[in-house]
């Protein structure tokens, strides 16, 4: 029930942050200033087409973000890591509001697709994704042009998208929608549990 659910996600919350408090006062911002994030975008930043998709790509990625800048592990393959999993992200909140499409038009939420409508939707994602791997060769041939981790998660995780966008334009079924969907968070996934492989390597 919507009761028992917030009340897990506000014992998770506090729970959060008192840990975080233990950890450091940096640790304790961060976290403050997320949870404050994750509020603000429930309640102003969901109303508003492209501002939702985007901000809710960027909530997701923040930890790793944090986690990478905390440990200086700054270098170009992880920029590419980072921002290979945001374009993923990026893809799949559109295509959540492709399933969800005529859900947010009866509750009000003013998607990409309710204010732009489905087909024109389907064709500018596909541009985002080709533009963002353009931008991806790009960087990896000027900045790396060697294929180790980094570079083949990254490639991987941008090639599936660019596909799945792809896909989308002839697809017309809420089924097809949900399968790709499924994908993405698929690819999501062996995005990040690919990190702990890559570090077993390193050791």
């Amino acid at each position: 029930g919507q009761n028992f659910l917030l009340n897990v996600y506000a014992s998770t919350v506090v729970l959060c942050i008192l840990l975080s408090l233990a950890a450091s006062v940096k640790v304790f911002i961060f976290i403050v200033g997320l949870v404050f994030m994750f509020w603000f975008y429930s309640h102003k930043l969901q109303k508003l087409p492209l501002i939702r998709e985007i901000t809710a790509t960027l909530l997701a990625i923040a930890p790793f973000i944090a986690i990478w800048l905390h440990y200086g592990s700054m270098h170009f393959g992880m920029f590419l890591y980072v921002g290979s999993l945001a374009i993923v992200g990026f893809t799949r909140e559109v295509v959540k509001d492709l399933t969800g499409n005529k859900g947010n038009i009866i509750f009000g939420y003013q998607t990409v697709v309710v204010a732009a409508g489905q087909q024109f939707t389907k064709r500018w994602l596909v541009y985002v994704n080709m533009l963002l791997t353009i931008g991806f060769a790009i960087g990896f041939f000027a900045f790396v042009n060697v294929w180790d981790y980094y570079s083949i998660i990254s490639g991987f995780s941008i090639l599936c998208s660019l596909l799945i966008a792809f896909a989308c334009v002839f697809s017309r079924e809420q089924g097809a929608y949900q399968i790709a969907d499924t994908m993405l968070k698929s690819i999501i996934v062996i995005h990040l549990v690919s990190v702990v492989f890559a570090a077993g390597v390193n050791w």
